[in-house]
């Protein structure tokens, strides 16, 4: 089960949680507030209210339909008004592995793709400075929630530095233009010795980031080598509940 929680001290919006048609929610609304609350529901992009009130509430929805949910705060006097939503649906964790080797060198060359071999690998050779490789996240459905993510492959070291970041970013469609903006990084992969990159070292959790219809995901993967060292890449790993 998941829960998402906001305790309203003003005018604003809470946490959305996205829901799988025929699951259901548990909502309360609790504490001492001269406040009006609306728990919202949306389909697509628009939002309509399913309850509100001014006092304390509780209940349980059940989804018709693939949709999200949130408590908005919507007039405010005084007090603390605390709400929740809990997922009553157990939620499925899945790892969505996606190849290096789909990925693009970025805007500082270095990164390999294409190498003369069999393996599904992208490579960073020696005696690069901040080269970056850009691994679109790709098979998100509307609806997911990515939950965390991580990176899979070796740095050889050779004795000497090699770092290691990664970011994951997405792109929102808009008429003005598209945008992009990081929604989270891993800490930075810093070695001297031959290392395996794996969950234990580059894992990102505690995410929520629910997959909307005008919205793309990609990873930022910038590597610096010493001399003598290298990058080998072989996937990243996309964390998602639904």
């Amino acid at each position: 089960m998941t829960t998402y929680s906001k305790s309203f001290t003003g005018v604003g919006e809470g946490p959305e949680m996205s829901l799988k048609k025929g699951d259901s929610i548990n909502y309360s609304v609790s504490g001492t507030f001269a406040q009006t609350f609306q728990l919202q529901r949306a389909f697509n992009k628009r939002w309509e209210t399913v309850v509100s009130g001014t006092a304390a509430a509780s209940g349980t929805i059940k989804a018709e339909r693939d949709s999200r949910y949130r408590f908005v705060c919507s007039a405010y006097t005084s007090g603390t008004m605390v709400t929740s939503i809990v997922d009553q649906t157990p939620a499925v964790a899945m790892r969505r592995i996606i190849p290096a080797a789909v990925g693009k060198a970025g805007t500082t060359a270095g990164w390999v793709t294409a190498a003369a071999n069999n393996l599904s690998l992208a490579t960073c050779p020696a005696s690069q400075t901040a080269s970056t490789l850009v691994v679109p996240v790709m098979g998100l459905r509307v609806g997911d929630v990515i939950t965390g993510f991580y990176a899979v492959g070796q740095i050889e070291s050779a004795g000497n530095t090699a770092t290691f970041d990664v970011s994951l970013r997405k792109m929102t469609a808009a008429a003005a233009d598209v945008s992009d903006a990081a929604v989270a990084s891993a800490t930075q992969l810093s070695v001297t010795a031959d290392t395996i990159i794996s969950s234990s070292n580059t894992r990102v959790g505690e995410l929520v980031e629910a997959v909307d219809a005008d919205e793309s995901f990609y990873f930022l993967i910038t590597a610096t080598t010493a001399l003598a060292t290298d990058i080998a890449l072989q996937a990243m790993v996309v964390e998602l509940n639904g």
